[in-house]
C-alpha cells in the first residue's frame, strides 16, 4: 500500500470529526424528528462523505472546478 494512503484516510477521518454544518443538521434532526429521523440523515451524510471522499482521492476535486463540461455533467 502507498504512504500516502493511510495518511489520507487518517485526515479525512479526522476532518470529519470536526464540528460544522453536518454536525448541526443531525442536531436538528435529532431534537425535531427523534433519533429515526437521524439514523437518515446520518446515512445520508455518511455516504455523502464517502463518495467526496472517493471522488478527492480520484483527482476528481480538481478536474471539477477546471471543466466546465466535467461540471455540468455532475449536476
Amino acid at each position: 500500500m502507498p504512504t500516502h494512503v493511510p495518511v489520507f484516510i487518517a485526515t479525512t477521518l479526522l476532518l470529519a470529526m470536526l464540528p460544522g454544518a453536518s454536525q448541526a443538521l443531525m442536531i436538528r434532526q435529532v431534537l425535531e424528528g427523534g433519533q429515526r429521523t437521524l439514523r437518515g440523515t446520518l446515512a445520508g451524510n455518511a455516504s455523502g462523505f464517502l463518495l467526496w471522499s472517493t471522488a478527492a482521492a480520484a483527482g476528481l476535486s480538481a478536474v471539477l472546478p477546471a471543466s466546465p463540461t466535467a461540471y455540468a455533467v455532475r449536476r
